[in-house]
């Protein structure tokens, strides 16, 4: 083992006696077990090392009150250096002396203050941390933003779907509704001619009935209309009856065609009808008066009257009875 080996523990040896156990007047100043100015620097290492050290390895040990006083005095006047030579300790009876390491001179801010903390802490020595803080995961905030970003394009797909749903069943209740009307357009004209088919089937079975009476309509004296024409059929049992008029002018306001039918009780109302141009009009039904005699059309006031007043358009004029 080298001499600088050597030298080292025995610093060693004499900085952890006089930690451990104190001094009543100063810290050792006396560095002959150092051998000069090379241990002088060797134990202002080792003394900064084991300064270091200290906290991680041993108790702490409450130091005499002496020792606390002067340090903390120290500390207290900024004007004095902290790193002036202590006085030696002396050492407590029964025990050698041993050579305490020369005073490292440092600036306030040096290896003073750990020793400091190592000899007054109460509790367990805290490790130093320098770890670099955590750096913060960004890959949640992508994943939540795509997410939302998911979640508005759907709704948006969602809302633009149910808008056009909306304008769909809008179309579809109007095509519905127009077709509704058509088909009750259609129902009607369905009825008309329905009733129309059931009427001319009447007036076929009339007109080729056995025994029934035909008897032309013609203009009688100055008629207002001498081109018209018609024929009045009237089945065997004086009942139904059947009439034809063509070529009757249409009239303007406040004038209607009458039919008139001649009885044995008097004149009887048949009704009032208009004419259309270049179309025949064609009349019917299943009564006729008792006992009449003849049949005549005659123009009258829209609003009708109660005896033939106007003039005479047609009259039927005799009878032809086919057998």
């Amino acid at each position: 083992m080298s001499d600088d080996t050597q030298r080292e523990d025995l610093t060693i040896l004499a900085l952890l006696d006089s930690l451990q156990e104190g001094a009543e007047d100063g810290l050792p100043t006396s560095a002959s077990a150092a051998g000069g100015d090379e241990a002088g620097e060797t134990l202002a290492r080792l003394y900064t090392e084991v300064l270091g050290l200290i906290p991680l390895e041993l108790a702490p040990a409450a130091p005499s009150p002496g020792v606390r006083e002067r340090i903390l005095a120290l500390v207290t006047d900024e004007t004095q250096e902290i790193g002036a030579p202590l006085e030696a300790a002396a050492a407590p009876p029964g025990r050698p002396t041993r050579v305490a390491p020369p005073a490292i001179s440092t600036a306030p801010s040096g290896p003073v203050a750990p020793a400091v903390a190592a000899s007054t802490a109460p509790s367990a020595p805290v490790f130093p941390a320098f770890l670099p803080p955590p750096r913060a995961r960004r890959w949640p905030l992508g994943l939540a933003a795509a997410l939302i970003l998911a979640l508005l394009g759907t709704s948006f797909w969602l809302w633009t779907g149910v808008q056009q749903q909306g304008v769909t069943i809008d179309r579809l209740a109007q095509e519905l509704a127009s077709e509704k009307s058509r088909v009750a357009e259609l129902t009607r004209e369905h009825q008309q001619a329905a009733t129309q088919l059931a009427a001319l089937q009447s007036n076929f079975g009339l007109v080729t009935s056995p025994a029934v009476e035909i008897s032309p309509m013609k203009p009688v004296g100055a008629s207002p209309q001498p081109q018209a024409r018609g024929v009045l059929w009237v089945a065997a049992d004086h009942q139904h009856w059947y009439l034809a008029v063509h070529d009757l002018q249409p009239l303007g306001e406040g004038r209607r065609y009458n039919l008139w039918f001649v009885a044995d009780a008097g004149t009887v109302n048949g009704g009032t009808f208009d004419a259309q141009p270049g179309a025949p009009v064609n009349l019917s039904s299943e009564h006729m008066p008792a006992g009449t005699k003849a049949v005549v059309i005659t123009l009258e006031p829209a609003q009708g009257a109660p005896a033939p007043s106007g003039p005479e358009v047609l009259r039927a004029t005799g009878k032809i009875q086919i057998l």
